[in-house]
């Protein structure tokens, strides 16, 4: 009995240890994505969008792993509603970047709890890349607005960033029109 305790308890901090090892991988990552969204909401402020685009990043966990849900960026265009990206995991243990539409309080904060839609997008890393998800529920518009002729089965992760940059100026784009007419 002791030995598969002690059997059980290595693999966990095995596994650990391999979440926390891709976690900084995609550290480095995010870091050059938060610059990169930062600079996306600059540039539309600057070109007419006022002040209404803001961004708020969370800190980065040891384990997006095991803290799914907990790093988010958050984009906000000046009401209650919102673009968040974050982490998710599946059961399998499968990591996505998931871009969703939600829904809070006029000028919430990064920590605050969102309403999510059924508008969202998942980067789903697979080995050496990834592929693009929408959920089932997502509407009509959002798809054809955002997703558009963007490819959707598996990619090389050198074109990570640069995809969900095209996807979040989609967004970005998609909602200021709707708040001018």
């Amino acid at each position: 009995m002791r030995n598969r305790i002690n059997e059980q308890k290595r693999i966990e901090e095995e596994q650990w240890a391999s979440e926390v090892a891709k976690t900084k991988a995609q550290g480095s990552r995010i870091k050059e994505l938060e610059k990169e969204v930062r600079a996306l909401a600059s540039s539309f402020n600057a070109a007419g969008a006022g002040d209404s685009l803001t961004i708020q990043a969370s800190d980065f966990p040891i384990n997006i792993f095991r803290d799914t849900g907990v790093y988010r960026i958050v984009v906000s265009f000046g009401d209650q509603i919102y673009w968040m990206i974050r982490f998710v995991t599946y059961p399998d243990r499968t990591l996505a970047l998931q871009l969703v539409r939600v829904r809070g309080k006029d000028h919430a904060s990064v920590q605050d709890n969102f309403l999510l839609t059924n508008d969202s997008i998942n980067l789903v890393f697979v080995e050496e890349g990834f592929w693009v998800s929408l959920n089932q529920s997502i509407s009509k518009d959002v798809g054809t607005d955002i997703i558009g002729d963007l490819p959707r089965n598996h990619r090389p992760l050198d074109v990570f960033n640069s995809t969900l940059i095209l996807l979040l100026r989609r967004v970005i784009e998609r909602e200021l029109v709707l708040r001018a007419k």
